[in-house]
Parts: C-alpha cells; sequence; structure tokens
C-alpha cells in the first residue's frame, strides 16, 4: 500500500474552494466549501454525478410474526424507522369458503402468528402516519398444503392487491421457493407477478431467492416489473449470487440477504463493501425479529447496526477510467486517508473508494493511470 500512496504523490493534491455538500454517517451536511481544485492535478470529478451516498441506499428487512424459539416478535408498529423496505413474513395463498383446494383465490397471515391481522393493519397505519417514508410489502410464500400451482392466480392477485390498496400495502415480496410441480414452476411464478401487476401497475414487486434454477427463465419475462431482487444464502458472501442476478437485472437492483447469527459480522461488512463497490442500492436483513439480543446474544439491532454503518451511512465514489468532467460542483483528486478508507477497488472501466467513517470526499486513482 506504501508503494501505491508514494506513486500518487504528484496527483493528490489537497486544495481549496469547491461548494459541495457531503453527508456523514449521521445525515449531517458538511461543505467542503474552501478547497479549490489544482489545475496541476490529473483528473476532475463531478461529486453530483459520482457519489453515491445514504440517500441512494435502501435497506429491507424482514419481520416476522411469528415466534423464534422462544421469543416473541415485537409490533409491527416499534419497527425502527430508518428500515425503508418491510416485508411482512410469511403470507400464503388459501381457499376461501365453498373454493376447491385446486383453485385457490384468498390469502392469509402466517398461521403462527402472534398478533391478528386487524392489530396488524392498525400497525401499517401508525407506520404511514410516519415523517419517515417506509414501503410496508406482503412477503408471499405458498404453503405446504396449498401450492402456487393450486391457486387462481388472476382471482388471487385481484383479491390481495383490492385488500392491499385498503390498508395502505404498497406491494408484495415474491419468495422463490415452493413445492409445486418443478414443470410449472417458472409459468406460475410469471402468472402471479404479472397477474400483480396487471391489478395495479403501481404496486411494488420485490424478489427474493436463494439461486433458483429456474431465476433465469423467471426473470426474463419479468425483470421490467420487478423493483429489485436480493438474495438468501445467508451463511456466505453470496458474490456469485450478486454478479449472477447483476448481469440481469442491474448490480444497483440487487440486494444481498444477511441473517442475525448465521451471517457473521465481519462478512456483513464485507458483503456490504463488496456490494457498494459495485453499485448496490441495497441491502437486506433476515429478520427483525431475531436481530434483539434475546436471540443473538448481541446486543438489540447488531446486525442492523452493521448494515448502516458499513453499507446505507457509507460514501462509494465512483469514476471513470480516463474521464474528465467539468460541471458546476466538482471535486478534485485528493489523497485517501488510511484511517478513512477501508479498501480500494478496481474495476476494468473505472474504480472507487469506499469508506463508512469518510468526513471529506476521498478520490482514488484506478489501476491504469
Amino acid at each position: 500500500h506504501l508503494g501505491w500512496m508514494l506513486s500518487l504523490l504528484p496527483l493528490l493534491l489537497l486544495t481549496r474552494e469547491v461548494s459541495s455538500h457531503w453527508h456523514n454517517r449521521q445525515g449531517r451536511v458538511l461543505s467542503t466549501t474552501g478547497l479549490k481544485p489544482n489545475k496541476n492535478a490529473a483528473v476532475t470529478i463531478s461529486s453530483n454525478e459520482y457519489v453515491r451516498n445514504s440517500g441512494d441506499k435502501k435497506v429491507i428487512a424482514y419481520w416476522e410474526g411469528y415466534y423464534e424459539g422462544d421469543v416473541k416478535p415485537y409490533r409491527l408498529k416499534e419497527v425502527p424507522e430508518n428500515i425503508d423496505y418491510i416485508p411482512i413474513a410469511f403470507i400464503a395463498p388459501r381457499a376461501l369458503d365453498g373454493e376447491s383446494m385446486n383453485n385457490a383465490s384468498g390469502w392469509e397471515f402466517d398461521q403462527t402468528f402472534v398478533y391478528s391481522k386487524q392489530e396488524i393493519f392498525s400497525d401499517i397505519a401508525e407506520i404511514k402516519n410516519r415523517k419517515k417514508v417506509q414501503k410496508v410489502l406482503l412477503s408471499l410464500l405458498d404453503s405446504p398444503t396449498c401450492h402456487w400451482d393450486q391457486v387462481n392466480i388472476p382471482a388471487f392477485a385481484k383479491n390481495i392487491v383490492a385488500d392491499a390498496k385498503m390498508h395502505g400495502i404498497d406491494g408484495f415480496d415474491m419468495d422463490i421457493e415452493s413445492g409445486m410441480d418443478e414443470t410449472k414452476f417458472s409459468g406460475k411464478f410469471i402468472d402471479l407477478i404479472k397477474s400483480i401487476k396487471h391489478e395495479d401497475p403501481n404496486m411494488i414487486v420485490t424478489y427474493v431467492t436463494m439461486g433458483n434454477p429456474h431465476d433465469e427463465e423467471i426473470l426474463a419475462e419479468t425483470k421490467h416489473l420487478i423493483q429489485h431482487v436480493t438474495t438468501m444464502r445467508y451463511w456466505d458472501e453470496q458474490h456469485d449470487l450478486f454478479e449472477r442476478y447483476g448481469k440481469i437485472v442491474g448490480y444497483e437492483n440487487v440486494g444481498v440477504g444477511v441473517m442475525t447469527q448465521v451471517t457473521p459480522l465481519e462478512t456483513v461488512s464485507d458483503i456490504a463493501r463488496y456490494t457498494a463497490s459495485k453499485g448496490s442500492k441495497l441491502m437486506m436483513l433476515w429478520s427483525l425479529t431475531r436481530d434483539v439480543h434475546e436471540c443473538s446474544n448481541e446486543r438489540d439491532g447488531e446486525w442492523q447496526s452493521h448494515i448502516y454503518s458499513e453499507f446505507k451511512n457509507s460514501r462509494t465514489i465512483f469514476f471513470n477510467k480516463n474521464e474528465k468532467i467539468a460541471t458546476k460542483a466538482n471535486v478534485q483528486l485528493y489523497r485517501p486517508d488510511p484511517t478513512k478508507v477501508d479498501r480500494v477497488f478496481s474495476r476494468r472501466q473505472g474504480g472507487c473508494i469506499h469508506g463508512p467513517d469518510m468526513k471529506l470526499p476521498v478520490m482514488g486513482v484506478p489501476e491504469g493511470y
């Protein structure tokens, strides 16, 4: 690292008098007024176009309505305000009165939920009254007694979308797991996604997968309808899954999931840095219910804290190789402070420097300079 730093000394010059604004981990605005670009520097970078700050990134965290071991879930209305997407796990299809089990069109919360429908709907209303913009989703997972190939998909979509609109629910999270006939798997999920968007194009649809072999076929037909994809192979870094789905829907639309206890905190940090370096705008946690001391033996919210410090409230600055940009809010090359920068990432077309505690803009030079 020392040799790399010394080789850049002629290019990295601290300067004065550029007006730009940056956010620290608490969201407080810091101004770089008083920094002036040096005309001898090799590259000029536009902060407006190249900085991904906390405002760009979202956190998805599942709320389970059932016991985790002996731990009772806290009320949905107690979900922290800094969670951007709150999928309620889980919602299953069911046959309404008079319907056959092979033509189901109704839905229900998981039968092990400890709170009633009325309590959950009341809690959703409280969340919607907050000043924060938080999206509540229903996470759809079929059951051993009612698989998706036993559901009247158009009628199911019509009923559940109508109920969602009535209760302020923003959309649906598709859990791509099912015990249905493999020959029907892709077609049923494609129909389900398309039917929901047909009922209301404004409904959010998200897609969570462990790396299903049907994913490419499903996403080929539905990626234009899906807001983002998240992965749930919680026991490793999932770099291969991130790359796999990033090539299909775009890296900014893929969020890697971590699980309280199962994903070590060090791995959470590694995932956050890696995916941020590739341009991801979201990260996922399973689950809020588990992220309490009684389940994790760590302090309450420890996994959420790691996601926020290492991902959402970090800054990752991207730039393209050999590119000069002149706009109103330019930022010059800065010498990286080793105490503030975790790692330097390089890509074929450019690179970035990423660190959770940057107090001032930091720029780096990708390979090839």
